[in-house]
């Protein structure tokens, strides 16, 4: 997932620069990271919370509650699919896990 996480954030410099610049705004503004590995890098930090948004949403919006938002409205935006999804449907025959937007 953190690997995915990657991926989307290149989509999103790519097709949304404002977006990614409001993402490194709370990279460089927060004294709060999801785990050791985010704070390495504004890229590390996004493919981390994205993970933890679809791993531990609670833990997420727990600790870094700026940072779940951004990944709830702008990256999954708050719909009831999320995106990708036959990314997601691989991965759940892969690891037999549900990965529906009711589980995230």
């Amino acid at each position: 997932v953190h690997e995915i996480g990657h991926n989307v954030h290149e989509n999103l410099k790519w097709e949304n620069p404002r977006m990614a610049e409001k993402w490194e705004e709370l990279y460089v503004n927060s004294d709060y990271f999801v785990s050791e590995y985010a704070t390495t890098t504004v890229n590390e930090d996004f493919a981390e919370c994205y993970a933890k948004y679809i791993q531990d949403p609670e833990l997420l919006k727990f600790v870094c509650p700026e940072k779940y938002a951004f990944m709830h409205e702008y990256v999954f935006h708050a719909s009831a699919e999320l995106p990708f999804p036959d990314v997601w449907e691989d991965f759940a025959q892969f690891t037999g896990k549900n990965c529906s937007a009711a589980t995230v």
